[in-house]
């Protein structure tokens, strides 16, 4: 049995690292241990997860401290993305394979950026270790294509998305583009990010409207992406490939997952499990990191986040 170190594995804010935790979990991967800032998040952390979960695993006070002594076969990233280049470091060192929090890295300097990015990629491929995001927004296309018929049967020639992050301003940009991106890279392949811009409004920054053009392989789609910062749960979210809509519908108390569109409803799993589940199937089939596609989108977050801000 796959045995992973999860860092970061309080879901505090808008954490995922709780739910990466019971997602491998239940694919039958064994937590090997998981890994906090202090004693009382790393005891919060392991009692949420045992109670939750029935998932019983020590904490470790540093990333390295848990490879050390735990031996696990993987780790998933799933701090504030201001640890991330150190932790995959680290990771790469080990020769672990790695599941990271989107973005792959940042800062408030981005200086030489595209050096890093493949500095980091490369230390996975060359040790012949998967490296990928979570980024589980394209593992909802099959319930797209239940409601509206094949998502990449035509060209795309429009995309336009909202999402609910819990962060707010600037920091949106790093949090929600790469699941813009993911998407528009499932259904087109690979493409470029053109002429972006931005709009904050709200107080604080606490809607943002994002708008670009994806120039791709068959031709240049019109981007416009919508975030609105909001604590409430579960958060509103919905995409649309070339005017057709499809909206999360998320029922409680279950948390089970539907998908909605002019009345009509399809159930759907949750797609962070089927990430996992993929990412585990992947590991264990000794595919490789798509290097490309990781810079590509890299890159696309770097590119909006650099526009100046328009009020």
């Amino acid at each position: 049995m796959s045995r992973a170190i999860v860092v970061g594995a309080r879901c505090r804010r808008q954490g995922i690292g709780e739910f990466i935790t019971r997602s491998l979990h239940n694919v039958g991967v064994g937590i090997a241990g998981i890994v906090g800032t202090s004693e009382a998040t790393l005891a919060e952390a392991r009692r949420k997860l045992e109670t939750r979960y029935g998932i019983e695993t020590p904490g470790f006070a540093s990333l390295e401290a848990a490879i050390e002594k735990a031996q696990p076969d993987m780790v998933a990233i799933c701090s504030p993305n201001g640890f991330h280049r150190e932790q995959l470091e680290i990771t790469a060192r080990a020769g672990l394979h790695c599941l990271c929090e989107k973005p792959l890295w940042w800062s408030d300097d981005q200086a030489d950026s595209r050096a890093i990015t493949k500095a980091l990629v490369a230390a996975f491929t060359m040790r012949n270790r998967l490296l990928d995001l979570v980024t589980q927004w394209p593992f909802t296309l099959p319930s797209f294509d239940m409601l509206h018929g094949n998502s990449k049967s035509e060209r795309l020639q429009s995309f336009e998305m909202i999402l609910s992050p819990r962060s707010e301003g600037e920091a949106i940009i790093p949090d929600c583009i790469p699941h813009v991106w993911s998407l528009l890279y499932a259904v087109a392949g690979g493409g470029e990010v053109r002429d972006p811009t931005i709009r904050y409004a709200g107080g604080a920054g606490r809607e943002v409207t994002v708008r670009f053009r994806y120039a791709h392989a068959t031709g240049d789609a019109a981007v416009t992406c919508r975030f609105v910062t909001t604590a409430t749960k579960p958060s509103p979210a919905a995409y649309a490939i070339n005017g057709r809509w499809m909206h999360r519908q998320v029922r409680l108390p279950d948390y089970g997952f539907e998908f909605e569109s002019n009345g009509r409803t399809v159930p759907a799993e949750d797609p962070l499990d089927l990430l996992v589940a993929d990412f585990i199937r992947r590991m264990h089939a000794g595919e490789l990191t798509d290097a490309a596609k990781l810079v590509a989108a890299q890159l696309a977050v770097e590119t909006v986040a650099r526009m100046t801000r328009i009020e």
